[in-house]
């Protein structure tokens, strides 16, 4: 059901976006809670689609939400979002470039990333060989970074080899 993610994206200090994609047109849905014990919440999206997109908003700064994604009934595993901190509060953060041509060095180094607990990551352009190539997505940045991005959210930057894609 899933071909891609969940991953989180635009995460600011009171809300966050998570997406992902069905091979189906399908209805989604995230829930989500504060913390491990919180009360769950739904936030259905409206309509079917192959690239779902929902923003959590009214979270609270500096505090970790656990999250799954459902569609047609299935659900992803559960996972963890930290809300931005204070603003002037000092952040770790990853940032990298031209993985297309290394993913299989970029597989072996995501756990590392994973470790070093980053705020959020930046992919500054050439994640994929080819943009237009929708198996290169997969293979070369969704694939390799899973882990990475089912928590941490990406502010990526296009590249020459995206393109412009209607991947991107």
């Amino acid at each position: 059901t899933f071909d891609l993610g969940p991953y989180v994206i635009s995460v600011t200090r009171d809300s966050a976006v998570i997406m992902w994609r069905t091979l189906d047109e399908l209805g989604g849905k995230v829930v989500y809670r504060q913390g491990s014990d919180g009360e769950e919440v739904e936030v259905l999206q409206e309509g079917l689609t192959t690239i779902h997109e929902i923003l959590l908003a009214g979270l609270v700064e500096d505090s970790d939400y656990s999250y799954r994604v459902e569609s047609d009934g299935v659900s992803s595993e559960e996972h963890v979002l930290r809300t931005a901190p204070p603003l002037g509060t000092p952040v770790r953060f990853v940032g990298w470039a031209d993985s297309q041509s290394g993913w299989e060095v970029f597989t072996e180094q995501v756990p590392l990333l994973v470790d070093d607990g980053p705020a959020f990551v930046i992919g500054v352009g050439d994640l994929v060989n080819n943009g237009k190539n929708d198996p290169d997505w997969k293979q070369q940045l969704f694939g390799p970074a899973r882990s990475l991005l089912h928590q941490v959210p990406l502010f990526a930057a296009i590249g020459n080899h995206e393109g412009n894609s209607h991947n991107w």
